[in-house]
Protein backbone atom coordinates (compact mmCIF):
# COMPACT_ATOMS: atom_id res chain seq x y z
CA UNK A 1 0.00 0.00 0.00
CA UNK A 2 1.35 3.81 -1.01
CA UNK A 3 -0.22 6.58 1.19
CA UNK A 4 0.10 10.62 0.48
CA UNK A 5 -1.30 13.30 2.53
CA UNK A 6 -0.55 16.85 1.11
CA UNK A 7 -2.06 19.84 1.89
CA UNK A 8 -3.25 22.09 -0.87
CA UNK A 9 -4.53 25.53 -0.59
CA UNK A 10 -5.66 24.50 2.54
CA UNK A 11 -7.46 21.45 2.33
CA UNK A 12 -6.13 18.12 3.09
CA UNK A 13 -6.22 15.36 0.46
CA UNK A 14 -5.26 11.62 0.92
CA UNK A 15 -4.27 9.55 -1.80
CA UNK A 16 -4.27 5.45 -1.44
CA UNK A 17 -2.93 2.63 -3.86
CA UNK A 18 -2.79 -0.58 -3.05
CA UNK A 19 -1.44 -3.02 -6.05
CA UNK A 20 -1.38 -6.53 -6.14
CA UNK A 21 2.04 -8.54 -7.75
CA UNK A 22 2.13 -11.20 -9.55
CA UNK A 23 6.18 -11.76 -9.28
CA UNK A 24 5.92 -15.39 -11.77
CA UNK A 25 3.70 -13.27 -14.34
CA UNK A 26 5.49 -9.87 -14.28
CA UNK A 27 2.64 -8.35 -13.66
CA UNK A 28 0.52 -5.99 -11.28
CA UNK A 29 -2.50 -5.13 -10.66
CA UNK A 30 -4.43 -2.01 -9.23
CA UNK A 31 -6.32 -3.48 -6.47
CA UNK A 32 -8.06 -0.28 -4.44
CA UNK A 33 -7.05 3.42 -5.79
CA UNK A 34 -8.72 6.48 -3.71
CA UNK A 35 -8.97 9.91 -3.11
CA UNK A 36 -10.26 11.93 -0.63
CA UNK A 37 -10.55 15.96 0.89
CA UNK A 38 -10.97 16.47 4.22
CA UNK A 39 -12.09 13.16 5.07
CA UNK A 40 -14.91 12.78 1.98
CA UNK A 41 -14.21 10.90 -1.20
CA UNK A 42 -13.63 12.23 -4.13
CA UNK A 43 -12.60 9.30 -6.34
CA UNK A 44 -12.46 5.62 -6.03
CA UNK A 45 -11.40 2.40 -8.50
CA UNK A 46 -12.09 -0.84 -7.59
CA UNK A 47 -12.17 -3.96 -9.54
CA UNK A 48 -12.26 -2.02 -12.77
CA UNK A 49 -15.33 0.46 -11.29
CA UNK A 50 -14.11 3.92 -10.99
CA UNK A 51 -16.53 6.48 -9.13
CA UNK A 52 -16.11 10.02 -9.46
CA UNK A 53 -17.76 12.31 -6.79
CA UNK A 54 -18.48 16.36 -6.88
CA UNK A 55 -16.57 18.17 -4.36
CA UNK A 56 -19.87 18.06 -1.96
CA UNK A 57 -18.86 14.50 -2.03
CA UNK A 58 -21.84 13.05 -3.57
CA UNK A 59 -21.59 10.74 -6.44
CA UNK A 60 -20.62 11.79 -9.95
CA UNK A 61 -20.13 9.79 -13.04
CA UNK A 62 -18.57 6.29 -13.40
CA UNK A 63 -16.65 4.23 -15.91
CA UNK A 64 -14.69 1.34 -16.55
CA UNK A 65 -10.81 1.44 -15.74
CA UNK A 66 -7.84 -0.80 -17.10
CA UNK A 67 -6.63 -2.67 -13.42
CA UNK A 68 -3.25 -2.47 -15.05
CA UNK A 69 -3.11 1.77 -14.92
CA UNK A 70 -4.19 3.93 -12.48
CA UNK A 71 -8.12 5.09 -12.74
CA UNK A 72 -6.98 8.66 -11.57
CA UNK A 73 -4.90 9.64 -14.55
CA UNK A 74 -7.68 9.19 -16.84
CA UNK A 75 -10.29 11.87 -15.38
CA UNK A 76 -11.05 14.62 -17.24
CA UNK A 77 -11.37 18.04 -15.29
CA UNK A 78 -15.13 19.17 -15.06
CA UNK A 79 -16.46 22.08 -13.01
CA UNK A 80 -17.91 19.99 -10.28
CA UNK A 81 -14.91 18.47 -9.08
CA UNK A 82 -12.28 21.10 -8.90
CA UNK A 83 -10.42 19.51 -5.56
CA UNK A 84 -9.39 17.07 -7.39
CA UNK A 85 -8.63 18.72 -10.66
CA UNK A 86 -6.26 21.02 -8.16
CA UNK A 87 -4.80 17.29 -7.00
CA UNK A 88 -4.18 15.61 -10.09
CA UNK A 89 -2.01 19.55 -10.87
CA UNK A 90 -0.44 18.79 -8.24
CA UNK A 91 0.21 15.16 -9.13
CA UNK A 92 1.64 15.59 -12.55
CA UNK A 93 3.92 18.12 -11.13
CA UNK A 94 5.61 15.47 -9.19
CA UNK A 95 8.26 12.88 -10.39
CA UNK A 96 9.10 9.88 -8.90
CA UNK A 97 12.67 8.10 -9.52
CA UNK A 98 14.02 4.76 -8.50
CA UNK A 99 17.69 3.48 -8.89
CA UNK A 100 18.60 1.18 -11.36
CA UNK A 101 21.77 0.20 -10.23
CA UNK A 102 22.16 -2.73 -13.12
CA UNK A 103 22.16 0.40 -15.38
CA UNK A 104 24.81 2.47 -14.17
CA UNK A 105 28.50 2.72 -15.32
CA UNK A 106 30.49 0.16 -13.60
CA UNK A 107 32.16 0.84 -10.12
CA UNK A 108 29.16 3.38 -9.60
CA UNK A 109 26.76 1.01 -8.05
CA UNK A 110 28.13 0.33 -4.66
CA UNK A 111 28.62 3.96 -3.79
CA UNK A 112 25.08 4.41 -4.52
CA UNK A 113 23.97 1.61 -2.10
CA UNK A 114 26.27 3.28 0.36
CA UNK A 115 24.39 6.08 0.60
CA UNK A 116 20.43 5.53 0.27
CA UNK A 117 18.71 2.97 2.08
CA UNK A 118 16.44 0.54 -0.08
CA UNK A 119 13.47 1.81 1.97
CA UNK A 120 13.78 5.59 0.97
CA UNK A 121 11.12 6.85 -1.46
CA UNK A 122 11.63 10.42 -2.99
CA UNK A 123 9.31 12.59 -4.11
CA UNK A 124 10.76 15.43 -6.18
CA UNK A 125 9.14 18.69 -8.21
CA UNK A 126 10.41 18.14 -11.82
CA UNK A 127 13.05 20.98 -13.07
CA UNK A 128 13.98 18.83 -16.05
CA UNK A 129 11.23 16.42 -17.85
CA UNK A 130 13.84 15.09 -20.30
CA UNK A 131 14.95 11.78 -17.78
CA UNK A 132 16.51 10.08 -20.44
CA UNK A 133 19.69 11.09 -19.53
CA UNK A 134 19.67 10.39 -15.99
CA UNK A 135 21.76 7.28 -15.11
CA UNK A 136 20.69 6.69 -11.76
CA UNK A 137 17.13 5.60 -12.30
CA UNK A 138 13.48 5.50 -14.51
CA UNK A 139 11.06 8.17 -14.25
CA UNK A 140 7.87 6.35 -13.50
Amino acid sequence: MFQLDVELDGVAFQYRLDVEHHRRERRARIVLETLSKNEGPLFSFERGDVQLYRDDHSKGATFKGDWRESGLARVVPIEKNRALTRFLEFMRGVLVCRLNPPALPSGRSASIHGCCPRSSVRLMRPTNTDSTNCPMGNAL
